[in-house]
């Protein structure tokens, strides 16, 4: 299972165009236009380190172009073994690639927050544990477990939060593994017991494209 985290601290808006220009298809590409250049600008580099993972994969870059989407949004690759996400918050980018179906990434940047407005996108037993330690950790990190599980299930929001329960017996045919982010929760959940994470990580536009062939 391959990882990459890319830090936007040092990009600036001149990046989202060299990043267009290094992306291998169209076909696959934001959905939604962004007010802002920086949103826009993580949402394709996340597309562009897909691609980059699924080529180092060993994926025709013909195949690039078949990428879609599923009903709830998903990204995915019809008839292929490899399964990939995307998620960012705050000044980083998360993206996640496997041989094996089926896997999810989510990212969340730790922060002040009113822990009991959000009640309801939990399921009771998840809240009884907030409702008792009151952190805002804690919260984000069962927060993306649950997200992490919902893309691995390929669902989405669409799905009623307060029924999902990552500590449902049921759910063991999940796992989760974090990935140690100062200032952030990130979590992958897998269909399989992660046997090897590859973590890099990127900080500079050079860096980043530089990577990129």
């Amino acid at each position: 299972m391959q990882v990459i985290i890319t830090s936007l601290t040092a990009f600036t808006e001149h990046t989202l165009h060299r990043v267009l220009a290094k992306r291998k298809t169209t076909v696959f590409t934001s959905r939604n236009k962004h007010a802002f250049w920086k949103d826009q600008l993580r949402t394709e580099i996340g597309l562009l380190l897909t691609e980059k993972m699924l080529l180092n994969m060993g994926m025709n870059e013909n195949a690039l172009h078949t990428l879609t989407r599923n009903t709830y949004g998903k990204p995915l690759l019809p008839d292929a073994k490899v399964d990939f996400n995307i998620s960012h918050s705050g000044n980083l980018v998360v993206a996640v690639c496997s041989h094996i179906k089926h896997v999810g990434i989510d990212l969340e940047q730790n922060r002040s927050i009113d822990i009991s407005e959000y009640e309801s996108f939990f399921h009771p037993k998840e809240w009884a544990l907030l409702s008792l330690s009151n952190s805002e950790k804690i919260f984000f990190d069962i927060w993306t477990k649950k997200e992490s599980l919902l893309k691995t299930k390929g669902l989405g929001f669409q799905t009623d939060l307060s029924s999902i329960n990552i500590f449902d017996e049921n759910e063991t045919k999940y796992h989760f593994h974090s990935i140690p982010i100062p200032d952030y929760s990130c979590t992958i959940c897998s269909t399989f017991p992660p046997k090897e994470v590859r973590v890099s990580y990127y900080s500079t536009e050079q860096e980043l494209l530089n990577e990129m062939v």
